[in-house]
């Protein structure tokens, strides 16, 4: 078994001044670690590389010039059998994108609502945000877990409070 995990909406140092370790934490034994977006400062990624071997990430819509600019909008991988794709922003049409992009999963931030859904064969993945959820005291800090194994891929959000 592979497992991914998902983090978004960190806003470091804008929003918060570290990621608390409690996200770092939970994503411990990750193979990869996806960050879908707004970071705001390539720190974040040094300190996602100390817990996982793997690390990548998209832009987000905070992110600042300097980071926009050295990040995709997209990043696709393969775990196992199963194709990944993750953005920053919630896809229009989820499905066109999986059917183009032959993806089973795709994750995405923005929200910083996490959430898990399936809409036919694909699996929805919202991280939610370890440092910000929207909106406060309704929603909990999250981050997100994939298990691969094959071609089966659950997901599974872990609060942090």
């Amino acid at each position: 078994m592979k497992v991914v995990g998902l983090i978004g909406d960190t806003h470091v140092p804008d929003r918060a001044r570290v990621i608390p370790w409690k996200a770092l934490e939970a994503l411990k034994g990750a193979d990869t670690i996806l960050h879908v977006g707004d970071l705001t400062e390539f720190s974040v990624l040094d300190t996602l590389r100390q817990v996982a071997p793997r690390v990548l990430a998209v832009r987000g819509n905070m992110d600042p010039e300097g980071v926009r600019s050295k990040l995709p909008k997209m990043v696709r991988l393969q775990v196992e059998g199963v194709r990944i794709g993750a953005v920053h922003e919630p896809p229009i049409d989820a499905r066109k994108l999986a059917d183009e992009e032959g993806l089973r999963v795709i994750v995405y931030g923005h929200l910083h609502k996490p959430f898990v859904r399936r809409d036919g064969e694909t699996l929805l993945v919202n991280p939610g945000s370890p440092v910000m959820p929207l909106p406060p005291f309704i929603v909990k800090p999250t981050v997100g877990l994939l298990r691969v194994e094959g071609d089966k891929v659950e997901a599974e959000i872990v609060r942090l409070r």
